[in-house]
C-alpha cells in the first residue's frame, strides 16, 4: 500500500504505479488482484473495512478507482 487512511469509519487504500500503459482498464485488470490482497489484510489487521481502492497512474496522470 503505498497510501492508506481511515476516514469516517472505513480505509481508503491507494498503489501508485509507473507501467507505461494506453488505457486504465489495462492497469486495473493486472493490479485488481494485488489491491484485494492490500484491502483482505487491512480488514484482517484492523477489523475495520476498505471503501475505496484507487491506482494512481503516472503514465496516464489519472488516478484509477478500483
Amino acid at each position: 500500500i503505498d497510501l492508506g487512511f481511515y476516514e469516517d469509519g472505513a480505509w481508503v487504500i491507494a498503489d501508485y504505479k509507473t507501467d507505461r500503459v494506453k488505457t486504465a482498464e489495462g492497469l486495473k485488470d493486472r493490479y485488481a488482484g494485488q489491491l484485494d490482497l492490500y484491502e483482505a489484510a487491512l480488514v484482517q489487521a484492523t477489523g475495520q473495512p476498505v471503501r475505496e481502492k484507487w491506482i494512481y497512474s503516472f503514465d496516464l496522470s489519472k488516478e484509477i478507482r478500483i
